[in-house]
């Protein structure tokens, strides 16, 4: 793992608090996913470049969402439709996290909602894992030894932290891994 998926890892891994780890986990999958596809645009140092590349990712300018980031990463075919429908399920349950986490979930009768709410609950343990991102990717199953997907909040993780590691991994664009990554980045 690269230092800031480490630095990353260590930190949400340290937060107890369930809405947190929910918002967070989604602003970090938002940041690597927008470095895997600024990867893939001009690094020309001129200025007209540099405004191009800030309007894409400053506040209040260009495609700022995250999902139009997730739409912009599959029309790009960085992504394939696999990776696409668990990434807008990361995002629905960050924003549902982020603007309803107070307020209950529509079947429970009171508490605010967590990971353990259905609706959060369905979501986590229907995002897709796949067993190829492991092949690529070996040092992951390490990290996740003692952190199994068994759990809606230890699966909301572990696809944050999966997805996180195959965008780092795209950004830095390695020879040596951008074959197989391609095969898993596709599906």
């Amino acid at each position: 793992m690269s230092p800031d998926i480490e630095k990353a890892w260590s930190e949400l891994l340290a937060i107890d608090n369930d809405r947190a780890v929910g918002v967070l986990g989604g602003a970090l999958l938002d940041d690597f996913l927008t470095e895997a596809i600024l990867s893939d645009w001009r690094i020309d140092s001129d200025e007209k470049t540099l405004k191009a590349r800030s309007n894409f990712i400053r506040q209040g300018g260009g495609v700022l969402t995250f999902g139009l980031k997730i739409d912009l990463a599959f029309l790009l075919k960085i992504i394939g439709p696999h990776i696409h429908s668990d990434l807008q399920t990361i995002k629905d349950i960050r924003n549902r996290f982020a603007h309803r986490a107070l307020l209950p979930d529509a079947h429970q009768v009171h508490g605010p909602v967590t990971f353990d709410s259905q609706e959060i609950a369905q979501r986590c343990m229907n995002l897709w894992f796949s067993p190829k991102a492991i092949s690529v990717l070996p040092d992951i199953e390490v990290k996740f030894k003692d952190h199994p997907a068994d759990t809606p909040k230890g699966m909301f993780i572990r696809s944050v932290f999966i997805l996180a590691e195959l965008f780092d991994t795209y950004s830095a664009k390695n020879p040596r891994t951008m074959a197989s990554l391609s095969e898993v980045m596709a599906i």
